[in-house]
């Protein structure tokens, strides 16, 4: 097993960005498919432009959404910092 110093894991793995903390009952693909709705939702979009926005099929969207499929951590994590770096998302 590889170890990676600290620091490694305060660099890719911030805590801001961490969504699995807060909801513990819900199984993972729930969770994920919440957060992107609730990313999606807060920047405005529907979910077509959102895919657009991000180049992901629409489907892909719509299963991860609908918790039938798991996504990928890190693509959530992406997702937040580009729409946060981007000023994309909106202050309710």
């Amino acid at each position: 097993m590889i170890s990676y110093p600290v620091r490694y894991y305060k660099i890719h793995n911030p805590p801001h960005l961490n969504v699995l903390k807060e909801e513990k009952s819900m199984d993972e693909k729930e969770v994920y498919g919440n957060e992107v709705r609730k990313l999606r939702d807060s920047m405005g979009m529907n979910r077509k432009k959102f895919c657009d926005y991000y180049g992901i099929p629409y489907r892909t969207v719509q299963d991860w959404e609908a918790g039938k499929r798991k996504m990928p951590s890190y693509v959530l994590r992406m997702m937040k910092y580009v729409a946060e770096k981007e000023q994309m998302i909106r202050v309710s």
